[in-house]
């Protein structure tokens, strides 16, 4: 799990080399691969909660979301700030500069590992993307099953006819009652 410390140098020190700035890019590319890990792991949970839903557990599936969420906005704040510095040390526009573009500006032990970061997060991303759609997929049918149970029940308890003229199921007038008394 991420510690709650991002430990990135004090603004002094990363004002220094092109190196350090580096480096500390790799640490939180490295936290925001740990962060993903726990969010395909939340999402993997919850298609389990899903399957066997319990309130509480929905709950706990959330909040964990939730929180693998807030922990990837903190890193992206703080590449974000870091990117900021690096492209202001080499003399390039922030908005311009991306990992692929610092690659050159790195040295090869940097390098390897800026690869592989971006390798594994791609990975991460999609299968968190699929996962992602397959519980909503889940979910979208659990939805139409619960909505034709509840038609067919009214339609259960709808007075008159049963068909329409033309042969169809008669699906308005739903004024029955499921008990009725009579005095």
């Amino acid at each position: 799990m991420l510690s709650q410390n991002v430990n990135i140098m004090p603004d002094a020190a990363v004002e220094g080399t092109l190196k350090c700035l580096l480096d500390s890019l790799v640490d939180v590319l490295w936290k925001e691969v740990e962060v993903h890990q726990e969010l395909r792991e939340a999402v993997a949970q919850e298609r389990k909660v899903i399957m066997k839903p319990s309130l509480e557990a929905l709950h706990e599936s959330n909040s964990r979301k939730e929180t693998c969420i807030l922990k990837t906005r903190l890193l992206e704040e703080v590449r974000t700030g870091l990117v900021g510095r690096i492209a202001s040390h080499l003399g390039l526009d922030a908005a311009e500069i991306s990992l692929s573009g610092l690659l050159s500006h790195a040295s090869p032990e940097q390098r390897k590992h800026m690869v592989e970061c971006q390798t594994v997060l791609r990975v991460l991303v999609a299968e968190i993307a699929g996962m992602n759609n397959q519980n909503g997929l889940l979910i979208e049918s659990s939805i139409r099953f619960n909505e034709s149970a509840v038609n067919f029940i009214a339609n259960m308890m709808c007075s008159g006819s049963t068909y329409a003229e033309s042969g169809q199921i008669r699906t308005d007038g739903l004024n029955g009652r499921i008990c009725s008394q009579r005095g």
